[in-house]
This record gives structure tokens, C-alpha cells and sequence, in this order.
């Protein structure tokens, strides 16, 4: 496995403060693996402690981008429609996402590789000018930097949650292991950490199970460790198993047609 040491003299953490500089600052290493190669980048301190302190920094990453683009805090009548279409729209940016990860490689939106911010805001910008969330999900949403907070603020609701619900969880390409009960639980509590900022992320969260067992067409998923009164309870039966959840643990709703959709999504 090749080791590859950065030299930078910024900081190039994604979820870097924006209104502070990221240069003339203390730097420290931090590394990730990507694509059998382990890279080694320059963080400043402060953020050295986000990292330390998140098992999934893609969230908190693209937590923060969300709240750069806007400070809409009420989900758009657009996206009211049906918890579907929410699940759904989880779906579509977490496909997005992945596309431009082939390129830019797995340890985007962690780090950057230039001072410019060029690949954040590349794929700002193509977000926001992504005609299927603007003609299919939020309709009724005019302003770009809307549309981009309300998307990012839905996937990490959605995604986070839909951790903790899994059997086992990817710690590199084509490997996985087992979540432990102390990493489930964690997942959850972040969940609903993310659920309390605002509606919006509490909507990706309450989404979660349908997410899962009806998008991505898991047979069983669990949510032994989460509280009984998160919003991930939304959807489920008060009687399911919380060792057990599957689809007929799901209340449909009116006009979610669960049974009757056709998602063609992949496992």
C-alpha cells in the first residue's frame, strides 16, 4: 500500500470555518485511505479535533456546506408531499455525490487539494444546477442556495440516520464489518442531534427506515440502541421489533403507495 505525504501549508479539511483563513495557521497530519493508497493531509488543530471527534466526517462536512448556502430552517411545501419523495430525494444527492467521488476519489468532501476550494465549489455549483432537484424535488424553490441547503440538509439526516440501522457498515473499499452496539448507538445519538437543528434535518432522519427498506430494498434492517422517542420512529409500528424491522413494520401513509412503486433502486 503506497503512503502519499501531503506538503501543504494550509488547512485542507473540508469542513474548515470559513470565516477564518486557511493559512497562517499550526498544521498537524491527519491521513485517510483511498483507492488502496493511504493519503496524509494538513488540517489546522482545530479542525484535527472535528475528525477526532466524528466517525463519519462526510456529515459534519456537508452539514456545514448545507448552512453556508442558507439558513432555511422550514421544509418547502414541495417536499411535503409524501415521505417517499423525501426518501427519494436522500437518494439522488447520495447518487450525486458518488459521481463526483469517481473523480475526485473517496476522501472528498473530508479534504481538499487546493487552496481555491475548486472541487467544493464544483460540486456546489453543480448542485445547484442540477435540473432533477430543481424540476422534481423542490419545485417550489427559486433560489439556488435554497435548493442546495435543503438538499444537503436532507441527505445528512437521512444518511446518518440510515447508519445506524445497518448489520454492518464499509471501513474501506470492499470491506466491512459489523457495527458494535457502541457505534449504532453513536449514529443514532448524532442522528438526532442533526433531527434537533432544525426541521429539515429531522425530516432526512424521520425518513430513515423507508430510506432503507423501501429505496434501497433492505429485507431487514434495526434500530436496537435508538430511542424510542427519535424521530426514526416515525414511520414504524409502536409494536416492531426494534432487533427486526422490516417492510411490514412500516405505517403507509396516505399517498406514499408503497407497495405500488416502482423505484428501481439498487441494493
Amino acid at each position: 500500500m503506497g503512503s502519499v505525504f501531503g506538503r501543504s501549508n494550509f488547512c485542507q479539511f473540508g469542513g474548515h470555518d470559513a470565516s477564518i483563513s486557511r493559512i497562517g495557521l499550526r498544521l498537524v497530519r491527519a491521513s485517510t485511505k483511498d483507492n488502496g493508497k493511504v493519503l496524509t493531509w494538513s488540517v489546522c488543530t482545530t479542525c484535527s479535533g472535528y475528525l477526532k471527534a466524528n466517525s463519519d466526517p462526510t456529515m459534519f462536512v456537508l452539514c456545514i456546506w448545507a448552512r453556508e448556502c442558507g439558513e432555511t430552517r422550514q421544509l418547502p411545501a414541495s417536499l411535503t408531499e409524501t415521505p417517499l419523495k423525501q426518501s427519494l430525494l436522500i437518494q439522488y444527492v447520495d447518487e450525486f455525490l458518488n459521481n463526483i467521488r469517481k473523480k475526485l476519489g473517496d476522501r472528498f468532501p473530508t479534504f481538499l487539494s487546493d487552496l481555491n476550494e475548486s472541487e467544493k465549489e464544483h460540486f456546489i455549483r453543480t448542485l445547484e444546477q442540477d435540473s432533477t432537484i430543481a424540476n422534481n424535488f423542490l419545485t417550489d424553490v427559486k433560489e439556488g442556495d435554497e435548493r442546495k441547503s435543503v438538499a444537503l440538509k436532507v441527505w445528512v439526516g437521512g444518511m446518518t440516520a440510515a447508519k445506524g440501522t445497518r448489520k454492518t457498515c464499509n471501513v474501506a473499499v470492499g470491506e466491512e464489518k459489523e457495527y458494535s452496539p457502541e457505534e449504532r448507538k453513536a449514529d443514532f445519538k448524532a442522528a438526532d442531534n442533526y433531527a434537533n437543528k432544525d426541521e429539515i434535518f429531522r425530516t432526512g432522519v424521520e425518513v430513515a427506515t423507508i430510506f432503507e427498506l423501501i429505496i434501497r430494498k433492505k429485507k431487514e434492517i434495526t434500530l436496537e440502541r435508538a430511542k424510542r422517542n427519535s424521530p426514526i420512529w416515525r414511520y414504524l409500528k409502536p409494536n416492531a421489533d426494534e432487533k427486526s424491522v422490516t417492510q411490514m413494520d412500516l405505517v403507509v401513509c396516505s399517498g406514499c403507495l408503497l407497495d405500488d412503486t416502482d423505484l428501481g433502486s439498487k441494493e
